[in-house]
């Protein structure tokens, strides 16, 4: 990543875009050479500025004071808000301007759904007035939820339906129909099936456009035909502003969502917030599984549901969903019907699933000094607090794991104490010849695969969410759904000490230490409350009983004594930090007292 590029990411209100959108930023901006004393009227810029290189001044209003503007600093317009700064800016010396016209940082946004969400979330928190018209016309609390399925007639489409009925009684909602052939969401309404909006070919619909598109059901649901019916595969880059020009009227969004197009597929997938998948023979599994690693990088939750009807009663999937039975009169006709099956109240799991306020956890990124998070979750385990995403990286992330694969807290502590002994980690290091690394994985491997076996982590209430970087391009990647085994090895392996761990033919590692997770990078996700934990230890714990392979040791050391942890963010809903005194691995007294403390701690925030 160009130095540039660095900057951009490490902007408050950008740090939760990918890789791919910052490089898109990058290119959009324009370098501006700045003359020592130029001066800029704060109220006639219309652009965003960032600061390069170089040094700016600016007065602040109505004091007389001087705030001085570094690399990384901004000034200017900031899009989607109200804000317009008053004043003057001077260069102190001679500088550079990354320079983006507003217009271009809106094409920007309504071309990526998920970046926009994560923006708007970003600048509120940071105190901005989000603008009227923005407000108007995009909201990042609307919900995205696909129906999928690789099987035709499976019973995707009436899923579709009913999901949507339900929904309306929660909020305004829309079905959008992304099949293209077989039987319309239409057709269960009783309504005659409008061309698709892939017919118009722009790049950008307008609100006008999509609006001539939509039927109305009832007060508080409409359908919007996409593809269904279309001669031409639909351009997958529409379906961003699309979902940009919904959001500001519509709670939910459903997608009934075929296998038909598959670069309209995994653009769906990666937009959306929820993925309700019909899944059927075990042979299918893998291949579905791989979609979903492949396209699922921004906290999609995945549920897999088998329709009863489809399947059978003897198929159950573990850790998924049921699509009950239902004995019906298909004389009533379609739309009596759905009424009938909606008051049964058989869509009530689904449901709560979509409408229910989520809560997420993210842990601070640590090496062995995690292990006092031990003693965090015994202590959510004791206030019977639920948390809806747990997401951390490195070792950090593997405490998740122990947690969650334990059925009570002696199992727990056992795992804990096993994992983070020197005796079990000497084991776990099998070193070879360093030619592209020191240590293979092979160990390691085999040791989450049999406390792991082949669990999938989207199948546990609680979803562990994962950051890994890729080995070769150095990028980062957000895990919502993948073999737990592979997951947890990957955030033990350090490059290039370690091996990488392969996923989907693409070599990851934990990206520790540059890599650390943020609470921004859950702001692309449909989350409410985030919860930002960390942890102030007043002493260095290290390992005592001198078992631990003496270059390990020393490479782990090295990053603790040379690393500034973030303690918390503004950006977070709360930030907890565990206050602990530990210097050296006893790990039933750390699990103890960083109990005790975070008790205290979740009672003092009032977490319940």
């Amino acid at each position: 990543m160009s130095f540039i590029r660095k900057i951009l990411s490490d902007i408050p209100f950008l740090r939760h875009c990918t890789d791919t959108e910052i490089s898109h930023l990058h290119k959009i901006g324009r370098i501006s050479r700045i003359k020592r004393d130029q001066i800029f009227d704060l109220k006639k810029t219309r652009s965003l500025n960032v600061v390069i290189n170089g040094i700016f001044e600016i007065e602040v209003f109505g004091k007389k004071e001087i705030v001085y503007l570094p690399p990384g600093s901004y000034f200017g317009s900031i899009p989607f808000t109200d804000n317009r700064q008053s004043g003057s800016i001077k260069a102190v010396k001679d500088s550079t301007l990354l320079i983006f016209n507003e217009e271009d940082i809106y094409k920007f946004f309504i071309g990526t759904w998920k970046g926009a969400r994560g923006y708007i979330k970003a600048i509120d928190k940071m105190g901005f007035r989000i603008s009227t018209s923005a407000g108007r016309f995009f909201n990042e609390m609307s919900r995205v939820i696909s129906i999928y399925s690789i099987y035709n007639k499976c019973g995707k489409t009436l899923l579709s339906a009913l999901m949507g009925l339900s929904l309306s009684d929660h909020g305004k909602s829309i079905i959008l129909d992304l099949s293209y052939t077989g039987e319309s969401v239409f057709d269960f309404f009783d309504k005659k099936i409008t061309s698709p909006l892939s017919q118009k070919q722009v790049d950008n619909p307008s609100a006008k456009i999509i609006d001539e598109k939509i039927e109305r059901v009832n007060d508080n649901l409409d359908l919007i035909n996409i593809s269904f019916g279309s001669k031409v595969k639909v351009n997958p880059e529409i379906i961003s502003p699309v979902l940009f020009a919904l959001s500001g009227r519509y709670r939910y969004i459903l997608v009934d969502l075929s296998d038909y197009d598959h670069a309209l597929r995994d653009e769906m997938l990666k937009l959306s917030d929820k993925i309700f998948c019909i899944v059927d023979r075990p042979k299918d599994y893998n291949s579905i599984y791989n979609l979903f690693d492949s396209n699922c990088s921004a906290g999609q939750r995945v549920y897999y549901v088998k329709n009863e009807f489809f399947s059978g009663k003897q198929h159950k999937v573990e850790g998924g969903l049921i699509f009950e039975k239902f004995n019906i009169d298909r004389d009533r006709g379609v739309s009596e019907i759905i009424k009938f099956l909606n008051d049964s109240g058989g869509m009530s799991e689904y449901i709560s699933l979509i409408t229910e306020k989520k809560r997420a956890i993210v842990c601070e990124t640590n090496l062995i000094e995690s292990v006092v998070f031990a003693g965090f979750f015994k202590a959510l385990d004791k206030r019977d607090i639920n948390i809806d995403f747990l997401y951390s990286s490195s070792f950090s992330y593997i405490l998740i794991t122990l947690y969650l694969l334990s059925r009570d807290d002696a199992g727990f502590v056992k795992k804990v104490k096993d994992l983070y002994s020197e005796e079990r980690i000497n084991t776990l290091l099998n070193i070879v010849f360093p030619e592209n690394y020191v240590f293979k994985k092979n160990n390691i491997a085999k040791y989450f695969s049999e406390i792991c076996s082949n669990t999938r982590i989207e199948k546990f209430k609680s979803l562990p969410v994962v950051l890994l970087s890729r080995s070769e391009q150095g990028g980062r990647k957000i895990f919502s759904t993948g073999y737990m085994k592979q997951l947890a090895g990957a955030s033990f392996l350090m490059h290039p000490v370690f091996e990488s761990e392969k996923i989907n033919n693409i070599e990851f590692n934990s990206g520790y230490p540059s890599k650390r997770v943020k609470v921004e990078d859950l702001f692309r996700a449909d989350i409410d409350e985030i919860f930002y934990v960390s942890i102030n230890n007043r002493e260095k714990l290290k390992f005592r009983e001198k078992r631990l392979l003496n270059f390990f040791r020393s490479y782990i050391e090295l990053f603790d004594n040379d690393q500034i942890l973030e303690k918390g963010t503004e950006l977070a809903d709360k930030n907890l930090s565990i206050e602990v005194s530990e210097k050296d691995m006893k790990i039933d007294r750390i699990i103890e007292n960083s109990e005790k403390n975070s008790i205290k701690l979740l009672n003092d925030n009032d977490i319940k």
